[in-house]
């Protein structure tokens, strides 16, 4: 149809928000309400040449020809809705998406692009009144100068990847930031408390101002265990989400004692990984260098050794904003330390005289706390005249502080505030025999915990000291495997004492995760109750062995229907998991520490807790090597730090673990572990060695052995790579059979990243035979499947080639966004091949774009890379793309000596040209022979070639020839 736009065109998607329910409650009116939300709309945009293909209901879906009449038809457009004066209340309200796509209509003149599937879930993101714009629409409008485009940040939606979200705030529109329902609420990463905050409103002001204050970059609320420092800065954070574009995130300090471990938490949270050539400092600053973030750390002094690094990772990313928690500063460089005090208290008794005086008690904020924590377990408790001066005497006596006053409300469904003032009184000297060098505060705060622990009976003082065990809290399985040692322990006996202690506020129960949990402070002060007992040592050795019964139980999962399920349970976990290598290691238990470590390689391989896992494995290994140890345990300890190794590019010590480790399992005769070591060697001499007949055999005699043992998921691994192995020839049918005969067995076996990775290889299949159209459908396919695992290396993968099938059917504005995600992911696990990858489509992209100096940069640094890793077919690609864009350009002669520098690289290192780049390459070789004197192309391409081995020979290949030519 000629009256809709193609190109470059701006959609401006409309929904009446809860028409449903208008309908069934006003039914006579909405017939006339629908007809005006009707002209409303359509008056505006017919005066911006808008045109409105397709209604559903009453949800429009308009394509512009330019951005900036989109824009403007929805700005009047939603004033014009929001100031109508409306029949029904509450007032209708629409909900508006605009999106740029390149994107021609089909004969039927409807669009239909993957593009559109974007801005519909936005558009189901926002509430009425708003307009929501994709990051393509925002870069492309230019808005007034009364129209603000606000940033949101990243948001994901189903089945999408995270996408920027901008907002337009204007005269006559809702002013306050959207708060989307996104899948993943990525603006605002803090935990929930069952309890409200009480108090402390001078204080939120104070530092909600500093936080949005742009020369702050590191505030520290400093104070002792106890005093609301952490419930405090969470209430903070939430207060200033709107200000942080990219999100604030808490990460949970308290069961870290290892400083080294700080920023490794901190990636870990943030989905970063590290790699053998990139420090998890450089993988943090590269992630967070352009983003507007609020970090919350929370309990830091017990890692303070981390401060230098977290200077370096603030000085590094100028926009990310540091909350700490701390009993002492971390003396870093433009800290602010912001104490934080005790609740405020009332005023002494002497000067309590008139009734208005009186009165003011009920609003002061340590007596709120008192009265709502009292509240929680005795719903009937009210403050009153006659017992508020008890209560303002009981938060004098524990100094207003946060902890200790919610400890003593927690006896509050037994005894009055006046009982408990007397019992409270009586403890007196206890809450002054803390040691004489703690703060006076701190005293008060341990004799408060104090009194509470010898208010418990002997059973519930046994149990409450033996929970310290436990790092990061705990299900009520492990406790009553662990704790419920006491043959006069019982199931019920056990609910019993968490419950009774749960009431006294010594432990917290989480609903959402079924886990018992402790506040810091109070672990410490249990923990120290531990060590004084005959305990300790008998208790982490179960500890350790219920986490090891965990771990060995999961592995076999890790590549299972429910891996999702168990790989989020290990994590959830892995606190704990660190305690039980940490006492294995120090009681020199190498058997069990052997054992723990080869049962989680996987687990920190997907997870991407690389550097550590590689560290304990070592450690493992070492001390195995020193003891007399089963072959088979040493060997799955080798396949893991291969493994592990391999993913972060050190590949001669891969090498090394897995050739030991298939020795070991030649000698144990294990068929199973034979092929794993086998299948992990040819792994590595497909795709990092490029020796395609080793790789082949390799993979041959792992497929041979995983049917002996009757293996299925062994089976479907080894024909993946056996299809691997035919691609690289280019052998499609073959390759074919394989992929297939794969994904058919993972989907048998319900194995989610056996699936996602058949159907990835499948797509790469498609897209070599010159199907990008079906390449890009069974990426996408494959693409919520990896991101369900949280496996970001397939999903940099998978990304990367969606983006190269988008490319080539013509969609640069699709694969460009696609390609530049999978470079960031592919940055942050340190993957060199996927980084070229990246550089050089999107070198491709910037040629398109004609700007040679952008295109030059992206080969360029691909060409640095390649040399790096000898992958010398994207090597001579990297050369090849560059001539062309210097042929765009009318340097025909540079053109052609580039053609022959890529051409000798080929056939030098027998790395040809695939098929499926082969017609652009001759139509971009014609184009250069045409503009060169008859001859003159065959003179300059063969000094070219020339020149490429000459400087194979001398130095090997590199990036100085696209300049040297």
């Amino acid at each position: 149809m000629n009256d809709r736009p193609s190109g470059p065109v701006a959609f401006l998607f409309t929904d009446l928000e809860g028409s449903t329910r208008y309908w069934e409650r006003r039914p006579h009116e909405m017939p006339a309400v629908y007809a005006r939300h009707d002209a409303i709309l359509r008056a505006a945009i017919g005066r911006q040449g808008g045109v409105v293909y397709k209604v559903i209901g009453d949800a429009f879906q308009v394509a512009f020809p330019n951005a900036d009449g989109a824009l403007t038809s929805a700005i009047e457009a939603q004033r014009r809705l929001l100031a109508e004066p409306w029949p029904i209340s509450p007032a209708p309200r629409v909900r508006m998406a605009l999106h740029l796509v390149e994107v021609s209509p089909e004969p039927d003149g409807d669009y239909r692009t993957p593009g559109l599937n974007r801005l519909g879930r936005l558009l189901a993101a926002g509430d009425g009144g708003q307009i929501l714009l994709t990051d393509a629409m925002a870069k492309d409008v230019h808005p007034d100068a009364e129209v603000e485009i606000i940033d949101l940040g990243e948001h994901r939606f189903r089945d999408l990847s995270p996408q920027r979200v901008h907002q337009v705030v204007a005269p006559g529109l809702p002013t306050a930031p959207a708060n989307l329902r996104s899948l993943t609420a990525h603006k605002q990463h803090l935990p929930n408390f069952p309890t409200p905050f009480i108090g402390r409103v001078d204080v939120l002001e104070r530092a909600d101002a500093a936080l949005r204050d742009s020369s702050l970059r590191l505030m520290t609320l400093l104070g002792p265990g106890g005093i609301g420092k952490s419930r405090l800065a969470v209430e903070i954070a939430s207060r200033v989400v709107d200000h942080f574009s990219d999100g604030v995130w808490f990460i949970a300090l308290a069961p870290i004692s290892d400083p080294d471990l700080v920023l490794p938490a901190v990636a870990s949270l943030l989905g970063v990984r590290e790699s053998v050539d990139q420090t998890v400092l450089d993988a943090l600053s590269a992630h967070l260098a352009q983003r507007h973030t609020l970090l919350l750390l929370d309990n830091v002094e017990q890692v303070i050794g981390a401060a230098p690094d977290i200077a370096t990772l603030l000085a590094r990313c100028p926009r990310v904003v540091l909350l700490a928690t701390s009993r002492i500063p971390l003396g870093i460089s433009g800290e602010r330390e912001f104490p934080v005090s005790p609740l405020g208290l009332p005023l002494p008794d002497a000067q309590r005289r008139s009734s208005a005086e009186i009165e003011a008690l009920f609003a002061n904020e340590a007596v709120q706390l008192f009265a709502d924590r009292t509240r929680a377990i005795r719903p009937s408790f009210t403050v009153t005249s006659e017992n508020v001066a008890a209560i303002v005497a009981i938060c004098e006596r524990l100094d207003g502080l946060p902890l200790a006053i919610e400890l003593a409300a927690a006896r509050g469904r037994l005894l009055s505030p006046a009982q408990l003032l007397t019992r409270l009184e009586s403890r007196l000297p206890l809450l002054t025999r803390g040691p004489r060098d703690l703060p006076a505060r701190q005293q008060t705060l341990r004799g408060a915990i104090d009194w509470s622990f010898e208010l418990l009976d002997p059973r519930e003082q046994r149990f409450f000291s033996e929970l310290a065990v436990f790092v990061g809290g705990a299900t009520l399985e492990a406790i009553e495997t662990v704790c419920g040692h006491d043959q006069e322990a019982s199931d019920d006996s056990i609910f019993d004492a968490i419950e009774s202690l749960a009431r006294q506020s010594l432990l917290n129960l989480d609903d959402a995760t079924s886990r018992v949990q402790m506040l810091e402070t109070i672990r410490e002060y249990a923990a120290e109750r531990l060590l004084q007992s005959d305990l300790r040592e008998n208790l982490a050795g179960r500890h350790a062995c219920y986490y090891l019964e965990l771990a060995e139980e999961a592995e076999p999962r890790l590549s299972a229907f429910d891996q999702v399920d168990w790989l989020d349970a290990l994590a959830l976990e892995h606190d704990n998991l660190r305690a039980a290598l940490s006492w294995l290691h120090d009681s020199r238990s190498a058997v069990e520490l052997a054992r723990l470590s080869g049962a989680l390689w996987r687990f920190w391989w997907i997870r991407g807790h690389l550097t550590e896992g590689r560290e304990w494995l070592a450690r493992a290994i070492d001390l195995a090597e020193t003891s007399s140890l089963d072959a088979r345990i040493l060997a799955r300890l080798l396949d893991g730090a291969g493994a592990l190794a391999e993913s972060q590019g050190d590949i001669d010590r891969a090498v090394d673990y897995h050739e030991r480790a298939s020795s070991l399992w030649t000698s144990a005769a294990d068929l199973l572990g034979q092929a794993r070591s086998l299948e992990n060697l040819g792994i590595i001499a497909l795709h990092d060695r490029s020796d395609v007949e080793r790789a082949r055999a390799l993979h041959q005699v792992a497929h041979d052995l995983y049917v002996e043992a009757g293996d299925r998921p062994g089976i479907a691994s080894s024909l993946k790579n056996l299809g691997d192995v035919a691609l690289a020839e280019e052998a499609f049918p073959q390759a074919s059979a394989f992929f297939t005969r794969a994904l058919v067995i993972a989907r048998e076996l319900q194995d989610t990243r056996g699936i996602a990775t058949a159907l990835t290889s499948l797509g790469a299949l498609a897209f070599l035979m010159s199907e990008p159209d079906r390449a890009a459908l069974l990426f996408e396919e494959s693409l919520p499947l990896w991101r369900i695992l949280g496996d970001v290396p397939g999903l940099a993968l998978t990304l990367g080639n969606l983006g190269e099938a988008f490319d080539h059917l013509g969609s640069a504005d699709r694969a460009k966004p696609l390609y530049e995600e999978s470079l960031a992911l592919s940055r942050e696990i340190g993957d060199k091949q996927g980084i070229a990858f990246c550089q050089s489509h999107l070198g491709r992209i910037a040629r398109q774009d004609r700007n040679i100096a952008v295109a030059a940069g992206h080969y360029t640094e691909c060409a640095e890379l390649c040399r790096d890793i000898e992958d010398f077919a994207r090597l001579a690609e990297c050369v090849e793309g560059l001539a062309g864009a210097l042929a765009d350009d009318g340097e025909a002669a540079r053109a052609a000596s580039l053609y022959g520098v890529a051409h000798g690289i080929r056939r030098s290192t027998g790395s040809p040209l695939k098929s499926v780049h082969l017609a652009a390459y001759e139509r971009d070789l014609s184009v250069v022979r045409t503009a060169l004197a008859e001859g003159r192309f065959d003179a300059i391409f063969q000094k070219g070639a020339e020149s490429s081995l000459q400087d194979q020979r001398a130095k090997g290949i590199g990036p100085d020839m696209l300049v040297q030519n």
